[in-house]
């Protein structure tokens, strides 16, 4: 999905809006449907065979008109349609020539699910709704409570979908038209390929590069697990305890020595295996109140971004960052590059500026940059920042302090008040 589309479904797709969904009886259409309806949209729809799914989506709430015509999207915001819903649908016609914006149901799913912490997205040629499925009954005996969308009926659901409150949605994911390329998954799964949709792919490789397409959505700091080859021969397998592209890369440099040197790949794999961080890099520090603590010496923007774009994978509920500029010119010079990563957080406070040997010449504070962060704050001294991490600090985060100066000092006085 593009940052256009994106874009605009962010402004539709909000509480208050009213949303019409035409084929609204299909199987992930009804979903949609009552998802939306849970996100505090309006919604309506039509469908031009009345089913259980129209009678269920009626149940909940939700008006279901039984054939198209252009007056059913009267006061409608915005429109999606079914894959089967052609721009000459009286409906479809009737919004654009009104010049109300149209959305592809496959948008719409891809838009929802970057909500979800956890989007397990399964494709494939075959499988995939008994795969999806599956994944459910996992889902549910585990106590998820996951949204799910499936191209069939499943019993324990009693419907092909379920509305569900957790922070994961199971989806299958269908390749035809690329559908499953406007998702946004955190896992995806790949069945198997094969020859299919012939009348939309020119043929098997057509298919195998939308796949690949489809991977690659998925967060690309999930790299620790991998396989080393060198001169086009295995080498050996890789299981990293430290997550994000960097920690990998940085892997690869230490492997690419190894092998130089003649090292048994059997060796390579217990040596990284055993490798849980360097100091202050990532460093566990303790917990205080269920709250795990960790430090990091990153003190550029893009150390912050490659420890920040590692922290989802972590799982935590709510992000916490104390950083720590560190010297003025450093701080003035990428002022806007270190907003942009420090506006990622839940939360982020902001220590003073640690000068190293600089003086501030430059007229810079590290109040400026809590002032241009919408969720930040300053405190000047360590004790207020443990203060107010003692007063905020609840089970399910990760409070990460990061900075080259001795900012590390917060964590530990936290952990040790943990204790």
């Amino acid at each position: 999905m593009s940052h256009e589309q994106t874009s605009h479904l962010t402004k539709y797709l909000v509480p208050g809006k009213r949303a019409h969904l035409v084929g609204i009886g299909g199987v992930s259409m009804c979903a949609l449907g009552m998802v939306l309806q849970g996100m505090g949209i309006n919604v309506t729809g039509s469908d031009m065979n009345r089913s259980k799914a129209t009678e269920d989506l009626v149940a909940k709430g939700i008006p279901v008109t039984i054939g198209h015509a252009a007056e059913n999207i009267a006061g409608a915001d915005c429109v999606i349609r079914t894959a089967a819903a052609h721009d000459d649908n009286p409906e479809i016609a009737a919004a654009l020539a009104a010049g109300i914006p149209v959305f592809e149901r496959a948008q719409s799913w891809g838009y929802i699910m970057s909500a979800y912490e956890n989007a397990v997205c399964f494709s494939g040629t075959h499988g995939k709704t008994t795969a999806t499925s599956m994944m459910t009954h996992i889902a549910m005996e585990a106590g998820l409570d996951p949204t799910v969308m499936i191209g069939g009926y499943l019993n324990l659901l009693g419907a092909g979908h379920r509305v569900g409150s957790g922070d994961t949605i199971i989806a299958e994911s269908c390749e035809y038209c690329n559908s499953f390329l406007n998702f946004t998954p955190t896992i995806a799964v790949i069945l198997d390929i094969d020859a299919d949709h012939l009348d939309f792919f020119k043929d098997l490789e057509d298919i195998k590069h939308s796949f690949r397409q489809f991977a690659e959505l998925t967060p690309t700091d999930r790299y620790s697990s991998f396989d080393v080859y060198c001169g086009h021969h295995f080498y050996t397998h890789v299981d990293l305890r430290v997550l994000g592209r960097h920690n990998c890369m940085d892997a690869l440099s230490a492997i690419a020595a190894a092998w130089a040197l003649g090292v048994e790949p059997e060796a390579v794999t217990r040596g990284l295996t055993s490798f849980t961080g360097a100091a202050r890099r990532m460093e566990f520090k303790g917990t205080y109140r269920g709250a795990d603590i960790y430090d990091d010496y990153a003190h550029h923007p893009g150390e912050l971004k490659a420890t920040l774009d590692a922290v989802p994978q972590r799982g935590y509920s709510r992000t916490i960052v104390v950083f720590q500029p560190h010297t003025y010119s450093r701080t003035k010079a990428l002022f806007s590059e270190f907003v942009e990563q420090l506006s990622r957080p839940d939360l982020t406070i902001l220590a003073d500026i640690y000068a190293a040997r600089e003086q501030n010449t430059v007229g810079i504070s590290s109040k400026d940059v809590a002032d241009a962060i919408p969720r930040a704050e300053f405190y000047p001294s360590f004790e207020e920042i443990t203060a107010r991490l003692r007063e905020i600090a609840a089970p399910g985060d990760l409070i990460l302090t990061i900075g080259a100066g001795d900012i590390y000092k917060v964590g530990e006085t936290l952990a040790e008040l943990g204790q």
